[in-house]
């Protein structure tokens, strides 16, 4: 059995948030039919949304520091 590497394990995670917040996106789009309640943002959504986009946000500056940090033979790397 193979371990993942700490950067497989966060760009499986950064794919799964994004596949969360597009369905998070369609949650919160207005509905262009029926009174103005039908019409109205869903605001949990809306919320569930920004909440994703700074996970997301967060995610992809550790995967960038991941990337360019320089990696040592014989070195055991916490993360």
């Amino acid at each position: 059995m193979t371990v993942p590497s700490s950067l497989e394990v966060l760009t499986h995670r950064l794919e799964l948030l994004r596949a969360e917040r597009a369905a998070a996106m369609t949650d919160s789009l207005r509905d262009t039919t029926g009174d103005a309640a039908d019409r109205a943002t869903n605001v949990e959504a809306s919320i569930r949304l920004q909440l994703l986009d700074e996970r997301i946000a967060l995610l992809e500056l550790e995967l960038l520091e991941l990337r360019s940090a320089p990696h040592q033979d014989g070195i055991v790397n916490v993360g």
